[in-house]
């Protein structure tokens, strides 16, 4: 990385030699489509290479940065790939029979919904988006995040009593 920060393009190509097929396998793991999960790898890079001098050493090894940038660019591709498909394949048809009102309502509640779970601690917030946009069970959440099962039910279950709750 101090390569990197240095704007050595060759160390950037080292890193992703090193990385990719590490980081893919996590994107394609999250978001199960081969043409997301190498956008996701490609825009981890192109983010890593971006905010490189703000790179800082906090304990973790780089290839668990490297894993992390590929983890939220992964939800948010999710999220994104969410929203998408349900405004082209849902609203098209809710659009010809709703009313007005109901549509608006949608939209209020949606937005509620966006900002209680942009209020939520991140640990309950990730495995929340995990397990809604990323359809992962909670097995598979707790082998990505490497966590005992109990912990991502119990992060889960926290998470949403507070959702319901606001």
């Amino acid at each position: 990385m101090h390569r990197i920060q240095r704007d050595d393009v060759d160390a950037l190509g080292e890193l992703f030699d090193r990385y990719a097929r590490d980081a893919y396998g996590l994107a394609i793991s999250l978001c199960r489509r081969p043409e997301i999960a190498e956008a996701v790898v490609q825009d981890a890079f192109v983010s890593i290479w971006r905010s490189r001098s703000g790179y800082r050493p906090m304990g973790a090894n780089v290839g668990a940065w490297v894993r992390t940038m590929v983890r939220h660019r992964a939800i948010d591709a999710l999220r994104h790939k969410h929203v998408h498909d349900r405004w082209h394949d849902d609203g098209e048809a809710a659009d010809e029979q709703a009313a007005p009102g109901a549509i608006a309502a949608d939209a209020e509640e949606a937005r509620r919904l966006r900002q209680s779970l942009a209020a939520l601690p991140e640990a309950q917030r990730d495995v929340i988006a995990l397990a809604s946009y990323g359809e992962l069970s909670h097995a598979e959440i707790s082998a990505y995040l490497d966590l005992p099962l109990g912990t991502v039910k119990g992060r889960m279950r926290q998470g949403l009593i507070k959702l319901r709750a606001a």
